[in-house]
């Protein structure tokens, strides 16, 4: 009872891999977006996807900023 089976360890890495696919794109959409990488952090926390969507809606972006003063 004290190990892990081979079903849990399976779960373990599906959802090992799935973290890792999701939170890496996230991380380079915030960087590109001009905002830390590391507010992808909020996903990890229960309702933190829904204040990064609020983030990403409604704060003025960085990167939008810097692309109208060059022009």
């Amino acid at each position: 009872m004290g190990s892990m089976s081979w079903i849990h360890w399976l779960v373990f890495l599906g959802a090992t891999a799935v973290l890792c696919a999701t939170l890496y794109p996230g991380a380079r959409i915030l960087q590109r977006a001009g905002f830390s990488p590391w507010w992808v952090a909020l996903c990890l926390i229960p309702g933190g996807v829904f204040v990064c969507y609020l983030l990403l809606a409604f704060v003025p972006w960085p990167a939008l900023d810097e692309r109208r003063t060059e022009a």
